[in-house]
């Protein structure tokens, strides 16, 4: 897909591509309507063509869509695009500032607690404004929070928003799978797929996830914030998939010994295997960190 020369359903003229992943692309968009800066996701076309792929695409956009809060990057609106060759389908986000949680890790190192503590407090808080409306996100990851330092550089929670509710669904909803990608089966059946570093073990399994598994993935989230790594390294994803089944929660401080011990067990308890063991919500386990 070309850059600027393209608008999308009349109205989105795209800029330069923020990042792509397994199902989509994101670019820099002026919504001609309002003249706003946003952020577009674009289905990648071999899934735009698939009818059940576009809808279940749209379908978690149009959950996530009511949700306003400080810490939540919003959904402004979702469609198909039909004036070209093949539909293209779209969702409109608002455009964050900062960089990703990922990024600033990969450029400036692990997180000093205090800071890590900040960033975990601003997502908590997005995750209790999704769970009061039924909304599970599934992929809490490094790559979905952006984070905005100060002057100074220092990292606070009002700097730190959650984005991309493209696994969010309803509470209960299975969700399987073992990469960032949406699939359609042979039979035309869509599913969404989270990070498989970061995937709670009811969610490797295919079993219905509830906040308890965002619980998990924000442990997950800590331990990268904390020591710039996910929590199971491993070779291959069905290492990494066999680790959240089996593997015991993994302590921050073994990577770096000044971490402080109550923070090693945030990450252990919100990692739990079983979900009944965790913090069962994004409230208690906020209340523990802090």
């Amino acid at each position: 897909m070309s850059g600027s020369s393209r608008v999308i359903a009349g109205r989105f003229r795209l800029g330069e591509l923020l990042g792509t992943g397994g199902s989509a692309s994101v670019y820099a968009a002026v919504d001609g309507r309002t003249g706003l800066g946003i952020a577009l996701k674009v289905l990648h076309p071999h899934l735009s063509e698939r009818p059940a792929a576009r809808e279940a695409f749209l379908a978690e956009a149009r959950r996530a869509q009511p949700l306003r809060h400080p810490h939540i990057v919003g959904v402004l609106g979702v469609g198909v695009d039909h004036d070209g060759e093949a539909p293209v389908a779209w969702i409109a986000l608002e455009r964050a500032a900062g960089s990703s949680l990922s990024q600033h890790v990969a450029r400036n190192g692990p997180l000093t607690p205090a800071h890590a503590v900040a960033v975990i407090d601003g997502v908590l808080r997005a995750l209790e404004a999704a769970h009061a409306i039924g909304l599970i996100h599934r992929d809490v990851s490094p790559s979905n929070v952006m984070v905005v330092p100060d002057a100074s550089g220092a990292l606070a929670s009002d700097g730190v928003r959650l984005l991309d509710f493209g696994l969010a669904d309803a509470t209960g909803t299975a969700a399987i799978g073992t990469d960032d990608l949406l699939s359609v089966d042979a039979k035309g059946r869509a599913g969404v797929m989270g990070n498989v570093n970061y995937m709670s073990p009811e969610q490797v399994r295919g079993m219905p996830v509830d906040a308890r598994g965002d619980v998990y993935q924000a442990g997950a989230l800590l331990h990268f914030a904390l020591t710039g790594r996910p929590p199971f390294p491993c070779q291959t994803t069905g290492q990494t998939l066999r680790a959240h089944l089996e593997a015991p929660p993994p302590l921050p401080s073994a990577s770096d010994g000044s971490i402080p011990r109550g923070l090693d067990r945030v990450v252990v308890r919100a990692m739990l295997k079983d979900p009944a063991d965790r913090f069962p919500s994004g409230a208690a386990m906020r209340a523990a960190v802090a």
